[in-house]
């Protein structure tokens, strides 16, 4: 029982480590996005950084809760 416990615990640990690098990410693209379109960058670019953008906070949006987020 003990073992299955600190399985969990360590599970929970490693989904809340996605998650706030996940969280990083999405700053991160949050300032280039709008940087490239304070210069105007070429719209190609800028769309694909979008898409990742997006891609970005689905993937975060599907991982399951762990305890300390679902309070």
């Amino acid at each position: 029982m003990g073992e299955n416990q600190d399985g969990l615990k360590r599970q929970e640990i490693n989904l809340d480590k996605v998650n706030e690098e996940l969280l990083d990410i999405l700053s991160l693209l949050i300032v280039l996005e709008s940087d490239m379109e304070a210069q105007k960058s070429d719209s190609v670019h800028l769309r694909l950084v979008g898409m990742v953008h997006d891609g970005v906070k689905r993937i975060q949006g599907n991982l399951p809760k762990s305890g300390s987020q679902e309070e």
